[in-house]
């Protein structure tokens, strides 16, 4: 999703041990992003999460924890030219347009910060 000035958007999901009801809640903000780095702690393959079109699935093959698996995605974005970053675990469920108005926020407070629901 770009904003105004053409921000590129980025979301960072740290899986572990997933079941395929991760896809529902991974397509509730899909929309709403360029790109989804998708960091697997799991030591088995979940290369499944790949249908969802703009997904990087990157497998760690164990479980590193999340706050690294959340560094290892948000520097891939960084690298990757991704103007803003929003971490997810794989529970997590947006309401429509719940990054918008992140963004939103985001914009008017117009300096580095940290915006959560």
């Amino acid at each position: 999703m770009k904003i105004e000035d053409q921000e590129f958007v980025s979301a960072v999901v740290v899986l572990y041990n997933p079941t395929e009801e991760v896809l529902v809640n991974i397509r509730s903000y899909a929309a709403e992003v360029d790109k989804i780095y998708c960091i697997d702690n799991s030591e088995r393959e979940n290369s499944f999460v790949k249908e969802i079109k703009n997904i990087e699935y990157i497998a760690l093959h164990k479980n590193t924890g999340i706050a690294y698996a959340l560094n290892i995605g948000c520097e891939k974005a960084i690298n990757d030219g991704m103007d803003v970053i929003v971490t997810f675990d794989q529970d997590t469920v947006c309401e429509k347009n719940t990054i918008h108005a992140l963004l939103t926020t985001l914009k008017r407070i117009n300096k580095p910060v940290i915006v959560a629901p």
